[in-house]
Formats: C-alpha cells, sequence, structure tokens
C-alpha cells in the first residue's frame, strides 16, 4: 500500500511506500483533520486487517496523535475493539479540557503583556491547534511557546513571575547568562493553573543554526483571532521553515511533527515555492525544508511540489536522510531521546549544506561529549576540590553505561521500540 501522493515525474523512491507495520499505517492515514475518499477506503481496508490495538494505541500516544485517531475511527465503531475506542475517547476528552485551559491561560498572558506595552508573540502548540487543526481535541500540546523581543525578555519573566509562575531550572547568574546567549528560552510553571510556558527571545537553539532573523519573523508576522483576543503568529513561510528545522532537530521521531507540515501545507496549496525555497536557501535550511516537506508527502500524503522534486533528484542526501529516518529514527527510543553519539550528530550534520553551518553545531556536540552530567556525579561522588575530575571519569561511566546497553541488546532483554514493519 502506497502512502505517497505525487506525480508519476517524482523521483522513484517518493513512489514507494515507507516500511510501516499495518498499525503505523492506520496511524498515519488519521493523522490529519480529513479521511475523505481514496482515503476512506484505504481507512477501512486497514481496519479489515488483523490489528494489534494494543500497538495502536501505545503508538498513538507516542505519536500526539490520539485524538485525530479517535475522530476518524469514531465513524467505524463496529471495526474498532470498545475498549480501544473508549480509550481513545478518554484521551481526546483529556485532550480537549487540557488544551482549552492553556488557550485560556494564552489569551489572558497575550492581555497582561499587552497592557504592559510588550510585543508578544505565539507559534506551536495552541496556534498550531486552533489555526491549522480546527479541532482543539485533535492537537495536545505541552507548553506554550512565546517569542518577545530581546530586550524584553527581563521584563516578560519578572511579569510572568508575578503573575505566579515559577522557574522550573534553579540557575545561577552565569548559567542564565549562558542560556540566554545560547537562544534557549526559560521555563517556567504555574502550578496552580497547570501550565508550562516557554518564553524565547529566537525560535531556536543557537547551535542548531537556523538562521531565520528575528527581526524578520516579526516583521513579517501577523495577528490570529484566539476568540476574543488577538495575538501574533508567525507567517505561514517561516512557521513552516521553523517546523522542518523543528522536526530534524528531534530526528522525525514523532509524526505529531510531520502533521504539522503537512497540515501547514494543505492550508495554502497555492504557496509560492520559488519564494519560500529562495528564502530556505539563503538561511542555509533547504535541506530541512526538503526533508520535511518528503516526509509530509510520503507519510500524510500530502501532494509534494514539483519544485521539491527537481530540487530532490539533485541532492541525493535528502534521500538517503527520508530512508534513515523511516528505519532508524522514527518511532524509536534513540529518536525519541536523541543520545549524544556519532549517529545522532551525523544525522542532524547532513541536514546542513553550508560549512558554517556545522561549526557551531560541532562544537555543540563536543561539548556535549565532555561535559559532566548529573549521571557523571551520580557514577561517583568526589568533593568540590576534585570535581575536575568528572572530565576524567565521564569517557569512561559513557563506555560502562554502552556497553551495558549493548550487552541487554545481545541478549534480547532490551529493544529499542519500533514501528516499522517487521
Amino acid at each position: 500500500m502506497s502512502f505517497a501522493f505525487v506525480s508519476a515525474s517524482a523521483p522513484p523512491f517518493l513512489r514507494s511506500a515507507p516500511p510501516f507495520a499495518p498499525e503505523t499505517q492506520l496511524l498515519c492515514l488519521c493523522a490529519r483533520s480529513e479521511v475523505e475518499g481514496e482515503r476512506e477506503a484505504r481507512l477501512q481496508a486497514l481496519l479489515a486487517e488483523p490489528l494489534d490495538w494494543a500497538a495502536v494505541l501505545t503508538g498513538a500516544a507516542l505519536h500526539g496523535v490520539s485524538g485525530m485517531l479517535y475522530h476518524h475511527l469514531a465513524r467505524h465503531a463496529a471495526s474498532v475493539p470498545a475498549d480501544a475506542l473508549s480509550c481513545l475517547h478518554r484521551r481526546a476528552q483529556a485532550t480537549q479540557f487540557y488544551n482549552m485551559r492553556v488557550m485560556t491561560e494564552l489569551v489572558r498572558i497575550a492581555a497582561l503583556f499587552r497592557a504592559e506595552g510588550i510585543p508578544l508573540l505565539t507559534y506551536k502548540g495552541p496556534a498550531l491547534a486552533s489555526r491549522y487543526y480546527g479541532n482543539v481535541a485533535f492537537r495536545r500540546f505541552g507548553d506554550v511557546d512565546l517569542l518577545v523581543h530581546r530586550d524584553n525578555l527581563g521584563q516578560a519573566k519578572a511579569l510572568l513571575l508575578g503573575e505566579g509562575y515559577a522557574t522550573v531550572r534553579s540557575l545561577s547568574d552565569e548559567q542564565e547568562h549562558m542560556r540566554h546567549e545560547a537562544q534557549l528560552g526559560y521555563e517556567l510553571h504555574h502550578e496552580e493553573r497547570g501550565v508550562l510556558v516557554e518564553l524565547h527571545w529566537a525560535l531556536l537553539n543557537r547551535t542548531l543554526t537556523f538562521r531565520l532573523s528575528s527581526d524578520d519573523v516579526w516583521a513579517r508576522s501577523t495577528t490570529y483571532q484566539f476568540g476574543t483576543s488577538s495575538v501574533q503568529v508567525l507567517d505561514p513561510d517561516d512557521l513552516l521553515l521553523y517546523l522542518c528545522a523543528h522536526g530534524t532537530k528531534h530526528h522525525w521521531s514523532r509524526l505529531l511533527w510531520v502533521s504539522d507540515v503537512a497540515q501547514v501545507l494543505r492550508a495554502d496549496p497555492d504557496r509560492d515555492w520559488g519564494r519560500l525555497i529562495q528564502r530556505a536557501r539563503s538561511i542555509g535550511s533547504l535541506r530541512t525544508l526538503l526533508l520535511g516537506v518528503i516526509l509530509a508527502g510520503r507519510w500524510l500524503d500530502v501532494e509534494v511540489p514539483p519544485e521539491v522534486h527537481r530540487r530532490i533528484a539533485s541532492d541525493k542526501t535528502v534521500e538517503r536522510l527520508v530512508q534513515e529516518v523511516e528505519t532508524k529514527w522514527f518511532g524509536t527510543e534513540k529518536g525519541l531521546f536523541r543520545p549524544v553519539e556519532w549517529s545522532t550528530f551525523w544525522f542532524v550534520f547532513r541536514t546542513r549544506q553550508r560549512l558554517r553551518d556545522n561549526v557551531a553545531l560541532l562544537g555543540h556536540y563536543a561539548a556535549l561529549a565532555v561535559t559532566p552530567t548529573e549521571h557523571d556525579y551520580a557514577f561517583l561522588s568526589l568533593p568540590p576540590s576534585l570535581r575536575g575530575l568528572y572530565y576524567l571519569i565521564r569517557p569512561f561511566r559513557l563506555l560502562r553505561d554502552g556497553g551495558r546497553a549493548l550487552a541487554r541488546l545481545v541478549d534480547g532483554t532490551a529493544k529499542p521500540t519500533s514501528h516499522h514493519a517487521q
């Protein structure tokens, strides 16, 4: 069964089906707002197969698509085990209630910032669910990502702290400055409201070399209406570039991130692809854009434009990255938790086409490889005067843990979770 909705002129690998088990095919088919026509027939055919419903439920939770899955399966209740449908129904309701609470909080925060004269832009989460999915139960989001101008970051943080939010991380002034310079956001949690806010002045960590200028993002941003309140949101093309960079950062290990790309693509079938490709090339993100669009085409039937076909034909690395995502990263423990190792770095490295964009990335992974973590401190307790020895201890601790993990895989006591066909 082929997923890809592409023309006959597309490269051959785009016309082949991803190597997914039937349970994952079901998730892909339902990870969208609407299932109709030929896709409805495919859904009925899949439901007629002897599916592993425990795997379906686990995969739906893992990939964040339980709400959409319930919406589409509810029309075929006779073909779905009652307990599975009931479980999905409970999840969809929980997602709807949670999302409504978070969206209400977003509107409240927007009003607070507006009253203080702090420009505010939101992206992902509530903006995606409301703007592109059309159903608040379809896309669960874990936090609210807010973008402010760099000069307003301290004032915005103080405002949230004054409203009952508390910082998630206890950081020294030096550590906070380092996060600030690295373009990492502040994480603030409101315990009573159960809402986590991430406050940013740039869209992605500096080491990921996503060079979409914050000034340009603000200049192109548009206004979106949330109920009785309006909030600034990303320009659709900027949002698409960001979503593809974000998905690549996470090795496209969750279906929800591909679904986000697909929903944005479907919302504007007349997109100016020449302009978008030029913008992506200018910031060094062309390969990440192509990767996200191709996955949306292969997994979620989004029509892949001829401009993308031509770019793929001249860049065989994208084809290899797609195949690697589908066989190594999608739905696996390694993809979800991204351990610091060669394969993790090598994947992200190849998504960059300019050497200068990989310099910061190389330094970032090198620092992760040698900088001690809480796991190293737990491995051996040393007095403060000897903490420098942790830099020598870390390689041995990593070798030990890696050897144990390998032994578990060899004797069969531990296996990575995978949703590929066996």
